[in-house]
């Protein structure tokens, strides 16, 4: 049985080159004896043994597993051979300025994600009112995916996101991409409010707000609800959106009373008052009038 004594790779791109050397098993110890004793019962001052049979076979299971041992060692050798030539290959530089970025997203270092974009003024305030509305609790975690229509200076990195929050049972998880661009020698983020949230618009921000169920309806002994939700309407005035205040703040004429005369206790009250008296009693049932 021929079995691996060296195994060699002339390299990990190339050819590999396997050299296979038959090992021989050293003379088992039980063969000599056995040799020994066949002359000194050939020369009649020693019997033959009984046991050189046993010794025969111990001698065959040492050199198989010896053989067996060696087999092994072969194998693992073949195993980390093979494992060293298949490692992944290096990101390239427009991955390597994309996890930049995320990395110090990720802990809150705004500086330096801005300066890691095309607008770092624009983007250090962005990031820091996204991150101040999600709560100083929240733990973001980001991994870069694939990258797809790269050329020479552009090229779009995907990664995926993960949000934790204390409140949150479970995390907050999205896909998103990062436009890459590069200007000079170094590649940058070209800075848009997406590089924050995929589905962020100028001018707006992330934030954590917290809402409460719909409350169930309580419903009275017939299954009739006691109450129902309405739309209410709240009416507030800003003063200081009000530019005609002082003339509004003049009292209006203040109305009589419902029924009451509006000219009672003046004397052209009392003389509007005398016809209605005259008028009610020539109507009222029995009334004379005299001559």
């Amino acid at each position: 049985m021929a079995l691996l004594s060296d195994i060699s790779a002339n390299s990990c791109h190339g050819d590999s080159t396997t050299q296979a050397t038959p090992l021989r098993a050293s003379r088992p110890h039980g063969r000599w004896r056995r040799s020994t004793n066949a002359q000194r019962i050939q020369s009649g001052s020693l019997r033959r043994p009984s046991f050189s049979l046993e010794e025969q076979g111990s001698s065959r299971l040492v050199r198989h597993n010896r053989q067996l041992m060696l087999a092994i060692v072969g194998v693992v050798i073949t195993l980390v051979a093979v494992t060293s030539c298949t490692s992944s290959p290096a990101a390239q530089p427009d991955q390597q300025a994309a996890q930049a970025y995320l990395n110090a997203f990720s802990v809150r270092n705004v500086a330096a994600a801005g300066a890691l974009t095309s607008d770092s003024a624009a983007a250090e305030t962005a990031l820091q009112r996204s991150l101040d509305g999600l709560g100083a609790a929240a733990r973001p975690s980001f991994a870069l995916t694939t990258v797809s229509d790269r050329t020479a200076t552009t090229s779009t990195v995907h990664y995926s996101a993960s949000w934790t929050f204390p409140e949150a049972a479970q995390p907050w998880t999205y896909d998103g991409t990062l436009s890459m661009v590069k200007p000079a020698n170094s590649w940058l983020v070209k800075w848009d409010p997406t590089a924050i949230y995929p589905k962020l618009t100028a001018g707006a921000h992330l934030a954590v707000l917290r809402t409460q169920p719909t409350r169930a309806p309580l419903l009275d002994s017939s299954g009739q609800p006691l109450s129902t939700e309405q739309t209410l309407i709240d009416v507030s005035i800003n003063p200081a959106t009000v530019t005609d205040l002082p003339a509004r703040s003049t009292p209006p004429p203040q109305r009589p009373p419902v029924g009451a005369s509006p000219a009672r206790g003046t004397e052209a009250g009392a003389a509007r008052a005398r016809p209605r008296a005259r008028d009610a009693a020539v109507a009222a049932p029995g009334a004379h009038r005299r001559r």
